[in-house]
């Protein structure tokens, strides 16, 4: 299987698995009354058991271990509680004061990611992906309102710092993805996102769900999710930039529209069909892009080693 091929099979699962998540998490929290720290605490705890025990057989059955570089693992743990600890605070303080803005504004994490990227120098400043960028958040915005006008609140703020945590840290992962697998760099997110937020459980609403264990399964399954989101996410971080990650996943909102109109018959709007459809038609021309300018920088690389 091709560069370009792999990567965007894995780019598509791991949209399907996130998006599979939130509506698992939205029918928990909103239907089951499952509270929602708690909720990401067990799916991100289970991820975390789940990649314990993928690593632990993966050693066993290969000769060369897989890489952990033990100077990092510090960071790593930091990633997963800004991403996963405080981003997910921040996330559900949006949605609590201000859904309708909420929907749209954590989809501006790819501007995080790709201002992240250039000032760490991972990637050089595109115009044409900037462009793209552009065009997929449009879509999602339309997925989200309906093409209503939003107007911004003060609680606005919760919302984008949370997409900021998401995107940063997206791009600070390219930092650690050479030195550490990916089943590591998982593990480690999924380890201290999961702790953090059963503090936050436990501080804020006073709460650790043992009133609610009937519904754990929600938990497991959820964390299921989570374990392959992340596995997807940073197989594609070792030859994809997290900018190529963060813009191919937006066809998440599309497919979170299409799952909740088959679950739960939820009403599609003609303004959602629009946006679904510019999002769709941007995630081919940017693959297209993509594979345009992997063989483009291939082939001065072979120039340049000839010469």
């Amino acid at each position: 299987m091709s560069n370009n091929l792999k990567g965007f099979t894995y780019v598509f699962l791991f949209s399907l698995a996130w998006a599979l998540n939130v509506v698992l998490a939205g029918y928990t929290i909103t239907t089951l009354g499952v509270n929602p720290y708690v909720y990401g605490g067990q799916t991100l705890m289970t991820a975390t058991i789940l990649f314990v025990l993928y690593i632990i057989f993966k050693n066993s059955t290969q000769a060369k271990p897989l890489r952990l570089k033990k100077s990092h693992i510090i960071w790593l743990l930091l990633m997963g509680f800004v991403s996963n600890g405080i981003g997910n605070y921040f996330t559900l303080k949006g949605i609590a004061y201000s859904p309708t803005n909420f929907a749209f504004l954590i989809k501006t994490s790819v501007i995080f990611t790709f201002v992240t990227e250039l000032l760490l120098g991972h990637q050089k400043f595109d115009k044409v992906r900037l462009g793209f960028i552009m065009l997929l958040l449009f879509g999602a915005y339309l997925i989200s309102t309906n093409g209503q006008w939003i107007l911004p609140e003060k609680y606005d703020v919760y919302s984008i710092i949370a997409a900021a945590c998401v995107g940063i840290v997206g791009a600070w992962s390219m930092s650690y993805i050479n030195d550490n697998a990916p089943e590591y760099m998982a593990l480690f997110r999924s380890l201290a996102g999961g702790v953090t937020l059963y503090i936050f459980a436990g501080v804020f609403d006073h709460t650790m769900g043992l009133d609610k264990l009937q519904y754990l399964w929600s938990g497991i399954v959820g964390g299921v999710l989570v374990f392959l989101l992340f596995l997807f996410l940073y197989k594609l971080l070792e030859f994809k930039s997290a900018s190529y990650s963060s813009m191919m996943s937006m066809m998440f909102s599309v497919m979170v529209l299409g799952l909740e109109y088959i679950l739960f018959g939820k009403t599609l709007q003609t303004w959602q069909f629009v946006g679904a459809g510019i999002i769709i038609i941007s995630v081919v021309l940017l693959e297209m892009y993509s594979q345009q300018k992997e063989k483009k920088d291939i082939s001065i690389h072979e120039d340049s080693i000839k010469k």
